[in-house]
């Protein structure tokens, strides 16, 4: 993993494959290892090359007899590609994010009805200060009453359906907080 031969690693701290910068933090480490404390958390380790490998260590102390720390075991996974996945879907999402908030059309995304985002242009639609106070809300509340029916089964065919992941366009019609009643066109999907 560190690109070193095990020779070229034995009788060595585990200091020196650390950045200098987190050395405090693995002094901390020692410690709590030292007073018996078995832990996992991510580390930065140093290969021979000098690039960073992004750890994910699991340490537990060794004892003797008494008790008393003689050594520590550690399992160290290199978890380097999947920080790097994650910051690359962050970014995407932060793109996607910053789209569906510049966009005209009303977006919504619920779970079983509760709204879990909502883009700035559902906000207006629905009579909203903001996108955010909609998150929690009921989504149904803002359907007709005549239209609630049709649309819990929408919900349950698509939950049903195994083969796509959109349902054809409905019109529907909508009822605003100040009452007023407008006809939408709402794309439902998984």
């Amino acid at each position: 993993m560190l690109g070193f031969q095990q020779s070229e690693m034995q009788g060595r701290s585990f200091f020196d494959f650390m950045p200098g910068t987190d050395h405090g933090e693995g002094k901390v480490r020692l410690e709590r290892r030292n007073a018996g404390i078995s832990e996992g958390h991510e580390c930065d380790l140093v290969h021979r090359n000098g690039s960073l490998i992004r750890t994910w260590m699991t340490t537990s102390p060794i004892t003797d007899i008494e008790g008393n720390a003689t050594g520590a075991l550690a399992l160290v996974t290199d978890i380097s590609a999947r920080k790097q996945t994650e910051l690359l879907l962050r970014e995407c999402e932060e793109r996607y994010e910053k789209i569906v908030a510049r966009i005209s059309d009303a977006v919504m995304i619920h779970e079983s009805g509760i709204i879990l985002f909502a883009n700035p242009a559902a906000a207006d639609l629905l009579g909203q200060k903001n996108a955010a106070t909609l998150v929690g809300m009921n989504a149904l509340n803002f359907a007709h009453p005549d239209e609630q029916p049709a649309i819990i089964e929408r919900m349950r065919q698509l939950m049903q359906n195994t083969t796509d992941d959109f349902l054809p366009p409905l019109r529907q019609r909508m009822v605003m907080p100040n009452g007023r009643v407008v006809i939408i066109e709402s794309v439902t999907g998984k």
